[in-house]
């Protein structure tokens, strides 16, 4: 046919259009973490081109900057204080938090980065303890107890919450988190057991009396007779009556005499002097008396005047003696010139006798001569009355000198006066 036939040509081409390179770096997540020491961020990139096509980041490494130490460098790992973590990244795609710390994380290639944040507190505790002002407290003492704790990453912090199994032991305040505190007015070793987390721990601390605040004095008995012994026990307590030992106690006990017993703190006290009266016992400025009383006996009066009233006593012993002695003599003074006057009687009547017959006859004189020479030799025995001369019954002549009163005696076998000593 004749004519003009238009026929359509068309013609192809394939075109593979591949990656630019990489030109852009996107870490996948939150820009800002807060965890703690027992967590992790998994950590991934997108990589791009200019044209934002994604490309591989075979070359991407990553830092970590603790902000604590200092600014984190403009490029990424740039800074001597950043640390690597590129390896554990690679091996586990996360970043395991582990130490308490604010830091930077960055991950870099061909100049290209990208950074977050990440705040890390303490993880759960796996181990406590505490931390005490003292062990050993005074009673009635406020003693300050801060309890701790530690995670698996050894972060150590305070505990927050905890229980107590003595209600004596109450939080300080709110802005003290983790301290307590510890009153005790009674004197024992206590056990105070603490929990957190499932995990307990003791608390060991003892209490020790107070400074003696007061004394008490205890007896057997407060009553007895002179020479008798009381035992006397003091006691000490602080202002919370738990017994104190007293240190160097002295005792009181005027008019008494005294030593120790068992211990310290007794006395034996042996009563001397008779009537009321108190023993004191003082210590460490504190004192404290109990009254007693003491029975008056005979043997106790010497015993309370001592040396001087037994030599008194004596002294009285004599003059009695003396007195008796003196009262003795004087009756057998008396009996003496008794004697005398009838023996001078009796013989006035017999010499009256003989008289007659020697004024008579011759031979009556020579009869009479035997009496009258008997009469001649008395005079040796029995002196005259103006000698002052007395004679008793047992024929012992006796003789008081006039000028000091010494008395003389010379019985019948004697020949020479001696002197009578009482």
């Amino acid at each position: 046919t004749n004519g003009v036939i238009t026929v359509p040509l068309t013609a192809s081409e394939t075109v593979t259009v591949v990656a630019g390179a990489l030109a852009d770096v996107k870490i996948q997540g939150s820009s800002d973490y807060t965890l703690t020491a027992d967590d992790s961020i998994s950590l991934s990139v997108v990589a791009k081109d200019m044209q934002q096509n994604i490309v591989q980041a075979d070359s991407l490494r990553w830092y970590i900057h603790d902000l604590s130490v200092s600014t984190p460098p403009g490029e990424c790992g740039a800074s001597l204080e950043s640390d690597e973590i590129t390896d554990e990244v690679e091996s586990t795609g996360s970043w395991a938090a582990g130490v308490e710390g604010t830091y930077r994380i960055c991950a870099i290639q061909n100049g290209y980065q990208d950074s977050i944040s990440a705040t890390v507190s303490h993880g759960v505790a796996v181990r406590i303890w505490h931390v005490a002002e003292k062990d050993l407290m005074v009673a009635g003492e406020m003693v300050d107890i801060q309890l701790y704790a530690e995670d698996s990453a050894l972060n150590q912090f305070v505990i927050v919450e905890s229980s107590w199994d003595d209600p004596v032991i109450w939080d300080i305040d709110n802005e003290n988190i983790g301290s307590y505190v510890f009153k005790q007015t009674t004197v024992g070793i206590y056990e105070l057991e603490y929990v957190h987390n499932g995990l307990s721990e003791i608390w060991t601390v003892e209490v020790i009396p107070s400074n003696l605040d007061y004394i008490v004095l205890t007896a057997d008995k407060t009553e007895a007779e002179q020479q008798g012994i009381l035992s006397i026990t003091a006691f000490g307590y602080d202002e919370w009556n738990n017994a104190v030992p007293l240190n160097d106690p002295y005792i009181v006990a005027t008019g008494h005499e005294w030593k120790e017993g068992t211990g310290n703190q007794n006395w034996e006290i042996t009563l001397i002097s008779s009537g009321s009266g108190t023993i004191t016992v003082a210590d460490q400025g504190e004192s404290a008396s109990i009254a007693i009383n003491s029975i008056g006996t005979i043997p106790g009066f010497f015993a309370a005047g001592g040396p001087l009233y037994y030599a008194a006593a004596g002294l009285i012993g004599l003059l009695i003696l003396a007195l008796l002695v003196f009262v003795v003599v004087i009756l057998r003074k008396g009996s003496s010139d008794d004697y005398d006057d009838e023996d001078d009687d009796y013989d006035d009547d017999e010499y009256e006798e003989v008289g007659g017959p020697v004024t008579g006859p011759s031979g009556p004189v020579a009869g009479p001569t035997g009496p009258v020479m008997e009469q001649e030799e008395e005079p040796e025995v029995q002196p005259e009355d103006d000698d002052g001369v007395t004679v008793d019954e047992d024929g012992t002549e006796w003789w008081e000198d006039p000028d000091d009163g010494t008395w003389y005696y010379r019985t019948p076998d004697m020949d020479d006066w001696e002197v009578f000593e009482e």
